[in-house]
This record gives structure tokens, C-alpha cells and sequence, in this order.
């Protein structure tokens, strides 16, 4: 039997999906997509989702899971001007990180996350951390991202979030099952 891994295959493209869904909320394209689809789309249309609308410089990013594609993460959000903090196994000496947390201390520091990105796999530590209690400490103006493992997310917890408006989106690259149904 051959046994090969394929680290650092992905990183590039998984570091270009979440920047995708960071940039396409943070200029409210998912508000333009919705006005068009719906037929809508005018100037004063969408001037009703003009305040929800924000720059990255300044914004406060948190990074769960910081491999490889963690740090090369960190590294292009800093560019951007951005504060980023990252959840770890341990600290390390990071140029790109403002603050350092264990993922004991999820449920602080997604407090002033303007982004939560999930990079976890998938273990018996992580199964369905991401739940009702974590999305209700987040700010009502957050975004949560999910690149790394479906099942890391309570996912009924996370629709709950977004119905009440209790976070303010999210972008989805994995599921707890997958594919998707088509309904």
C-alpha cells in the first residue's frame, strides 16, 4: 500500500475561497446577488443595505485552526490592514497574529471577531464546537466562515443564528453531509 500525503497541496486555493467569502460580505455582494435575482436591483434598493456595507482595515478577524493554511491566512489579512487572532495548539512567535488562544477559550474569543474562520478538523474535540453557545457570544455584525470540516458545526445551531439575526452571515464552503440536497 502507497501512503502519500498531499500538505500544501490546497493551501493557496483555501486561502482564496475564505478571502472570497471575507471580501464578498464585507462589500454586501450577497445584498446585490439577492436584489438581482429578485428582479430589484436599483440604486435605492440597495441603499437599504448601504450601512451594512464595511471596509477590511481594521476589521478583526479570528482564525480557528492555525496550519498552514492558517498562517498563509494571517499573512494576506495582514496586508489588508486587518487585526487578526488565531486559535492554536500552542503559542508561537507569529508576526501576522495580534493575539494567541487555545481553543479552550473559543467562547472569548469570538467575541470581537468581526470574522470567524473555521480551519479545525474533525475530532472528538471538535465535533459540533461551533453550537448555539458560540454563535450567541459572537457580534450580531459577524460573519462566520467555514472552510475547514461540515461537521465541526451544529449546523441547526447555525441556521438558528442566521433566521434570529443573531449573527449577521455566513459563508459555507463544507457541510455536515455531503452533497448537498438539491432542497
Amino acid at each position: 500500500i502507497i501512503i502519500t500525503s498531499s500538505k500544501g497541496l490546497v493551501v493557496s486555493s483555501m486561502v482564496a475561497s475564505a478571502l472570497a467569502f471575507i471580501t464578498n460580505l464585507a462589500r454586501g455582494l450577497h445584498y446585490s446577488q439577492d436584489l438581482r435575482r429578485k428582479g430589484i436591483m436599483t440604486r435605492e434598493s440597495f441603499d437599504d443595505y448601504y450601512h451594512k456595507v464595511h471596509e477590511l482595515c481594521g476589521e478583526r478577524c479570528l482564525i480557528v485552526g492555525f496550519g498552514d493554511v492558517g498562517k498563509r491566512l494571517a499573512y494576506v489579512l495582514k496586508a489588508l490592514d486587518m487585526r487578526v487572532s488565531a486559535i492554536s495548539k500552542s503559542d508561537c512567535i507569529n508576526n501576522d497574529i495580534d493575539n494567541f488562544y487555545t481553543l479552550s477559550d473559543l467562547s472569548v474569543a469570538v467575541k470581537d471577531a468581526d470574522y470567524v474562520v473555521n480551519l479545525l478538523p474533525l475530532n472528538s474535540q471538535t465535533e459540533k464546537i461551533f453550537k448555539r453557545d458560540i454563535f450567541s457570544k459572537m457580534k450580531s455584525s459577524a460573519f462566520f466562515i467555514n472552510i475547514g470540516r461540515g461537521e465541526v458545526v451544529d449546523e441547526e445551531s447555525l441556521i438558528d443564528a442566521l433566521r434570529k439575526n443573531i449573527i449577521s452571515g455566513a459563508g459555507l464552503d463544507v457541510f455536515e453531509k455531503e452533497p448537498l440536497k438539491l432542497d
